[in-house]
Order: C-alpha cells, then sequence, then structure tokens
C-alpha cells in the first residue's frame, strides 16, 4: 500500500518531518522546484507544508488541490508536544 504523501515547498523543522514519517506519511521535498512545475501535480498530496514561499491565495485555493487533513487529534497532538520545545 502506497503511503499518502505530504509535499513540503518550504523548510521546516526536522521534527516536523520526522514525526509525519512516523505517522505513516511520506515526505516529498521540494524546496526549490518553481510553483509552475508544482501545480500540474499537487492533487497527488495529501498535505501541504508552506510557510512563506508563494502567497496561498484565492487563484491557489481555486486550483482544487487534493490536500486533507487525515491527522487525527491524537496523532496530531503527539506530533505537536514534540515540536513545543522548538516552537
Amino acid at each position: 500500500m502506497k503511503k499518502p504523501c505530504i509535499l513540503h515547498v518550504d523548510e521546516n523543522h526536522p521534527l516536523l518531518i520526522e514525526g509525519l514519517k512516523d505517522m505513516g506519511y511520506e515526505n516529498v521535498i521540494e524546496y526549490t522546484t518553481p510553483l509552475e512545475k508544482l501545480i500540474p501535480n499537487l492533487n497527488l498530496y495529501q498535505g501541504l507544508v508552506i510557510r512563506s514561499r508563494f502567497p496561498i491565495d484565492k487563484e491557489f485555493i481555486d486550483l482544487q488541490i487534493n490536500v486533507k487533513n487525515k491527522l487525527n487529534d491524537h496523532s496530531l497532538s503527539t506530533l505537536l508536544y514534540r515540536l513545543k520545545p522548538y516552537l
């Protein structure tokens, strides 16, 4: 069974990637890929990690990407707890 994928377009704390991996996600790192090259494949990802590399505006949201919140409350709480010292 293929793991659900999370697209990372900006660098974040390594614990985020580690925590998502521990929860069963495949992390795809695309820190330098232009938005124009990412758009055609956004529907392949269940999540997007972004800080400020490009704006999340109406046009971006209208792309109707397949980003789903698949983190249950326990998993999200565990991940946030592990990240807390770094926030």
